[in-house]
């Protein structure tokens, strides 16, 4: 939706404004959304008018507070010329994880409603200031917002601030952690079955990648399994979890699997993944083949 500053005359358009991005900045220990605003400035003869300050109150899903944003430096002022122009005027401000996950929420995997409540003042050729308060919005559709996730950072880590697992540190692990991306972009998009039939395919690869067939249990009483073993029983017992994503059959069909659920289950089995890394979190590997004894020479006769 497109804005009007105007000037105080004949002509009093002073220049006509709308939302052109949305753009997420990461920071060190915080996230900060970048609006770019952009002007097309009319013409006036010098001395002329200019725009000296901007702020706006923006909202979003529900109509709910976001922030205050500000212009960033040197964007101001918005001066005009004998000709028309082009400004842009990024406007900034910054999110924590509660807000970011309170959008999610609303969001609930589609498009959003970014509104702008914007003061402006106005500086005319006298000197005077005239101050003005104008209204910009611009729909955030799904894939704009996941760009931004991606540039915030927020894309990368889960629900309890969980790092997403990299295969850097163990290439035997690269099939699952592949999968895993899979499924956070899934919960991204609002795909929640699909999120949670990826950590179905996560845990199997895991699993191979571990060796639990090699994990025999048996009867074996419950307090003398070693922590190895109790986690195999964890990765059985979330697979069976995740095992109706994968299927149509008259049961899975029936279970609707909705945003908490993917949050829940894709934040376990990222930490199935980060847990392997602890001492004695992976089965025994196998022990070596042993070397055929060499077979006795006999006497020769």
């Amino acid at each position: 939706m497109a804005f009007q500053i105007s000037r105080i005359g004949i002509g009093n358009r002073f220049a006509e404004g709308e939302v052109a991005d949305v753009r997420g900045l990461a920071g060190v220990g915080f996230h900060r959304l970048a609006i770019d605003l952009k002007f097309i400035v009319d013409p006036h003869p010098a001395p002329s008018p200019k725009v000296t300050r901007l702020v706006a109150d923006v909202t979003g899903p529900g109509n709910q507070m976001l922030g205050r944003a500000h212009p960033d430096p040197n964007h101001l002022p918005l001066s005009a010329y004998d000709f028309v122009h082009e400004q842009r005027v990024t406007m900034t401000f910054d999110l924590d994880r509660r807000r970011l996950e309170a959008i999610e929420d609303i969001r609930n995997g589609g498009d959003f409603q970014l509104n702008l409540f914007i003061y402006s003042t106005l500086e005319d050729t006298s000197g005077n200031l005239n101050q003005q308060q104008l209204q910009a919005s611009t729909t955030v559709n799904q894939g704009v917002w996941v760009r931004v996730l991606e540039q915030l950072g927020f894309s990368r880590t889960l629900l309890l601030e969980l790092e997403v697992p990299s295969s850097a540190g163990d290439p035997g692990l690269a099939a699952a952690v592949v999968q895993l991306q899979k499924a956070q972009n899934a919960l991204i998009q609002g795909e929640y079955r699909d999120a949670v039939g990826a950590c179905r395919d996560v845990l199997e690869e895991v699993s191979k990648a571990v060796g639990d067939d090699r994990v025999q249990l048996g009867g074996k009483p419950v307090r003398e399994l070693d922590k190895a073993e109790r986690l195999v029983q964890l990765r059985q017992a979330l697979k069976n979890v995740t095992h109706p994503a994968r299927h149509r059959d008259e049961v899975a069909a029936n279970i609707d699997w909705v945003r908490r659920d993917a949050i829940s289950i894709v934040t376990m089995t990222a930490a199935v993944i980060t847990g392997l890394a602890a001492p004695g979190a992976r089965p025994s590997p196998p022990p070596p083949p042993q070397a055929a004894e060499p077979a006795a020479q006999q006497d020769a006769p």
